[in-house]
């Protein structure tokens, strides 16, 4: 599994903080942030809400859409 793929794994079962991703079983460590970066110019939305005490929680709100083969937006 790449890390993009563990990112986007962690996000489509809910909203994360910081530290679940950094003890999910995937060894993101601090690369996280990165892999956030590049799937944001992959065209998924991904938000980062700061709560009290600095806490961070980053949320999958949207991926990009599917394409066809024959260029065309696939809807399903």
């Amino acid at each position: 599994m790449t890390q993009h793929e563990a990112v986007l794994t962690l996000l489509r079962s809910g909203p994360k903080t910081t530290n679940e991703i950094l003890a999910s079983p995937y060894r993101l460590a601090s690369e996280y942030r990165s892999r956030i970066s590049e799937l944001r110019g992959q065209g998924y939305g991904i938000t980062c809400q700061i709560k009290r005490g600095g806490n961070s929680v980053w949320t999958l709100v949207s991926e990009p859409p599917k394409v066809g083969t024959d260029g065309q937006l696939a809807f399903a």
